[in-house]
């Protein structure tokens, strides 16, 4: 039995079928829907334009999002980590104190 499926997914009224991981399903339904806002929303913004223009915008602004989160993400991974080392520096101080 193969966890594969075929998945048909429509953005900017463009058909796209994809062989995908079935449990990657919800993934790219979230992906299509979130492209198709972004194109709705700069075809509202910027009329007169051709839809692949449209499409690279959306695709520039998710890319940008996606690029924030984890730029966010590893800065807080690197403060969680400074907090850690500060922690246990000062769990070390306060025992040879013998105040813990």
């Amino acid at each position: 039995m193969s966890d594969k499926v075929n998945i048909q997914l429509i953005i900017a009224g463009i058909s796209f079928s994809l062989l995908i991981k079935k449990e990657d399903e919800p993934i790219y339904r979230y992906i299509s829907k979130v492209l198709n806002n972004l194109y709705v929303s700069f075809s509202q913004k910027f009329p007169g334009k051709e839809v692949h223009e449209y499409l690279g915008m959306a695709i520039i602004q998710f890319a940008y999002d996606i690029l924030s989160e984890k730029k966010e993400q590893t800065e807080n991974s690197k403060e969680i980590n400074l907090l850690k080392k500060l922690d246990e520096k000062l769990e070390l101080f306060l025992a040879e104190q013998d105040v813990l």
